[in-house]
């Protein structure tokens, strides 16, 4: 509803896609933010890129494979000055770590959609309603951010007359191809 008329239909992928991600991240990272900003502070200068990585991953907690260095948050960023919105969440996108980075910049190419939001003046609103959606991994799995995230690619394709098959992979049809992958492996496996 907020997008239509400044954004085809086709468009709203490029937008809704990147939010649900970087929502995601955030709600992953909200308990352990303190911890690696007190890293970032502790680390000493010229220390090499993959030494600086691998603090601030153990910063972020075990198993998790992404950091983010900027001062904002979700909750934060929804606290500041809305005219300053746009400046602070470049900020924050780039600031997480180099992988996660490259990926808002290069593969959705995230900031030329910020610009155009705030340009259009549907920044603040699109980012609110966001804000609004609980991601966290205690209310929403791994699993069925999956299976989400998934449908959103499927959707997304359609509407822009993309086959769909191009973005998406039916459950079952991955599961017989690994079945026939390891049928005669099964011994092995």
């Amino acid at each position: 509803e907020i997008l239509r008329g400044d954004y085809k239909q086709s468009e709203y992928g490029k937008l809704v896609l990147p939010f649900v991600v970087l929502r995601r991240l955030d709600c992953i990272l909200e308990e352990t933010k303190e911890n690696v900003l007190k890293a970032k502070e502790e680390l000493p200068d010229g220390v090499d890129d993959d030494i600086r990585d691998m603090i601030l991953f153990e910063a972020a907690g075990e198993n998790i494979r992404v950091y983010n260095t900027s001062r904002f948050t979700f909750k934060t960023l929804r606290d500041q000055d809305p005219g300053q919105l746009h400046q602070n969440l470049i900020d924050y996108v780039t600031q997480f770590s180099p992988k996660v980075r490259d990926i808002f910049l290069d593969k959705f190419l995230f900031i030329d959609q910020l610009k155009r939001l705030n340009d259009s003046g549907l920044l603040w609103q699109v980012f609110d309603r966001f804000c609004q959606i609980d991601l966290h991994p205690d209310k929403v799995s791994n699993i069925e951010m999956g299976y989400l995230f998934e449908e959103l690619i499927r959707r997304f394709s359609e509407i822009s007359n993309e086959t769909a098959g191009e973005h998406f992979t039916p459950r079952e049809v991955i599961r017989l191809i690994v079945d026939l992958l390891i049928a005669n492996d099964d011994m092995k496996l």
